[in-house]
């Protein structure tokens, strides 16, 4: 009696526990997920969360991602830490982050097996050479669009775990050219890689040289300071003559301090028949 007691309490603690997880993650952030699943156990993931405050949250993952991207809304590259299947984002700010990689399952006995972190919306594409064998939570919604099994599941704050295994050409519906239906999708997101790959590069680079700036900022002199501000004042350019003159700096200081602006990337020089003339960069 009493054994059956503490199985129904632990049970009941159990139940709890899950309740108040999925109901402290829906109020700190929500989002979809989506989740491509190919031939030989090839998966794109695809996450998009709203996050509501500026917290440090852990995301589950599929297998062993590789070609992990996350972004924020505006592009920009967040920092995030990867371990024993687990995603940890530090965001910078409330708001959106993007999140796409590539995984492989690994099949037992012909069978893939596939653990999905809900994150209030859940879709699954599975190709149609996949046979569905197990789920843990019914799908609101199963559909067939281009050749492609797709479960979906609304307003689910739980892991969604998958079974299915692979029946070859002879599980493909007749009449349909399984390589050509997928090779599109395959290549548009190989597409959408390069493009999210670029723009990560662009945005770090863009970062390092805003990061110079600030860091060049620190070791300007008064002099340095003063030209640069007269300089803006002037709507972006002036001649060295009247930096000179408005300033009241001797010719070698101004010069010497001209060209190490120059050179710190701050001004850029053209030699005219006016004299030198100096633009803010």
């Amino acid at each position: 009696m009493f054994k059956n007691r503490a199985v129904v309490l632990a049970a009941l603690i159990a139940l709890v526990l899950l309740v108040t997880q999925a109901t402290i993650r829906a109020q700190n952030y929500t989002g979809y997920t989506r989740v491509y699943v190919y031939e030989d156990g090839e998966v794109h993931v695809q996450q998009v969360i709203e996050l509501q405050e500026s917290i440090p949250i852990t995301v589950k993952v599929v297998g062993t991602p590789y070609l992990l991207i996350v972004v924020n809304e505006m592009g920009e590259p967040l920092l995030y830490n990867l371990t024993e299947g687990t995603l940890q984002i530090l965001p910078e700010k409330p708001g959106e982050i993007n999140i796409t990689y590539f995984s492989k399952l690994h099949s037992s006995n012909a069978i893939y097996n596939m653990s999905l972190e809900s994150l209030g919306r859940t879709e699954v594409y599975l190709d149609q050479s996949y046979i569905l064998v197990n789920v843990t939570v019914f799908p609101d919604e199963i559909s067939t669009p281009d050749n492609w099994t797709l479960l979906v599941f609304r307003d689910t704050y739980e892991d969604i775990r998958l079974s299915f295994f692979e029946v070859g050409e002879a599980g493909v519906k007749s009449g349909i050219n399984k390589k050509s239906s997928k090779e599109k999708p395959k290549q548009d997101f190989v597409l959408i890689l390069i493009i999210s790959t670029l723009a990560l590069i662009i945005t770090v680079a863009v970062g390092l040289f805003l990061y110079k700036r600030r860091s060049g900022l620190k070791e300007l002199g008064e002099d340095d300071k003063k030209i640069i501000n007269y300089i803006k004042k002037r709507g972006g350019e002036a001649y060295l003559k009247d930096i000179r003159r408005d300033l009241n700096l001797p010719s070698t200081t101004a010069w010497r301090r001209v060209k190490r602006l120059e050179q710190m990337g701050f001004l850029k020089t053209k030699r005219t028949a006016q004299g030198l003339k100096i633009w803010l960069t």
